[in-house]
């Protein structure tokens, strides 16, 4: 029988398996040797996994199945790959579940925001600089006026404090050069935003005095420190005296056990502020902006400062003589957390 299996094993298996069947009414083994013997039976066809056609596995897409060991030695699939040929994700599937081929992609998430260096919080500072020192490259301006025109354009924006002490970060060497020393000093005279200008005199200022020219001396720094008392809530000294018109640095040094944040207000605004900031203490919102009111009569902010921290708020000290409230607008803290700045006109200089 061309294309036939010779040996009729298999077939006469198929056949016997029915009559086996009968044998509790009589049928003999010899009976069925004689009808293996006779029976044009068909043989099975195996066509070995790669030569001729492939077979059903392979061309449906099913994995490849190896052989089974049978008693006998026969290679049949078992009798459970024929009644259930499902995978065994299919047999967990729940019922009603969707049935999602294997292959499907992954869901892919949202590419993270794009940071940018010159207007983001949270950017280490020398990248920073090396955002600052390819732009300088392709204006053809030093990097220290570049910083003050990112200091000038980011006017809010998430990183403003960063930026701001950007160049206070620099070496006192290269701060002290001629030529950029000019540039500060103009840039601290300027009309330009506070921002602009503080951060110029603060750079200023990291350059020991002996190494500034004479023109530098009107923004030499008053420095001021204040303690958070542990437990107390309140400062040491809870009162402070600065000169109308100078650079003035307030150093907060956090001894307490909670955060405190310190803002300078104008005259005579202390409940405004301090009820401002009941109210948005307990908001998202409030928590964002450190509790701090968005009111034209907040003049400088010193953001919150963790326990065991020192803050820094530099600012120029205004130029009318004045009491001027200190509150910190952490929730709860306005009614007895507060002090005063007194702004004195500047000594006159005897001829």
């Amino acid at each position: 029988m061309g294309g036939q299996d010779p040996s009729p094993r298999r077939g006469c298996r198929a056949y016997a398996l029915p009559v086996l069947r009968f044998n509790a009414v009589g049928v003999s083994p010899l009976a069925i040797a004689l009808l293996c013997a006779v029976s044009p039976l068909r043989a099975e066809t195996v066509t070995p996994l790669g030569q001729g056609e492939p077979s059903a596995a392979r061309s449906s897409g099913s994995p490849d199945t190896a052989a089974h060991d049978q008693p006998g030695g026969s290679s049949e699939t078992p009798a459970t790959a024929l009644i259930d040929s499902s995978s065994t994700a299919d047999q967990e599937r729940p019922a009603g579940a969707s049935e999602t081929p294997d292959t499907a992609a992954p869901a892919t998430e949202a590419p993270p925001a794009k940071v940018d260096p010159l207007r983001d919080a949270g950017v280490a500072p020398e990248v920073r600089r090396a955002a600052i020192a390819e732009r300088a490259k392709a204006s053809g301006r030093s990097e220290v006026v570049e910083t003050l025109a990112v200091i000038e354009a980011c006017d809010g924006c998430p990183g403003q404090r960063d930026l701001v002490r950007l160049l206070a970060l620099r070496d006192a060497a290269e701060l002290a050069d001629e030529v950029v020393m000019k540039e500060l000093i103009e840039a601290a005279s300027s009309e330009r935003p506070e921002r602009v200008r503080i951060a110029a005199a603060r750079a200023i200022n990291v350059v020991p005095e002996e190494m500034r020219p004479p023109e530098a001396a009107r923004f030499a720094v008053q420095r001021v420190e204040i303690v958070c008392v542990p437990g107390q809530m309140r400062w040491e000294p809870k009162d402070i005296s600065v000169t109308a018109g100078t650079v003035v640095e307030i150093a907060m040094r956090n001894d307490d056990t909670m955060q405190h944040n310190l803002l300078i207000i104008a005259p005579s605004s202390l409940s405004e502020i301090g009820v401002a900031a009941d109210r948005i203490g307990t908001t998202l919102a409030g928590k964002e902006r450190e509790y701090v009111p968005d009111s034209p009569k907040v003049l400088h902010v010193m953001g919150l400062v963790d326990p065991g921290e020192t803050g820094l708020l530099w600012f120029f000290a205004p130029t009318r003589p004045a009491t001027y409230p200190l509150v910190c607008t952490y929730p709860g803290h306005w009614r007895s957390m507060n002090g005063r700045m007194r702004v004195t006109r500047p000594a006159i200089e005897a001829p």
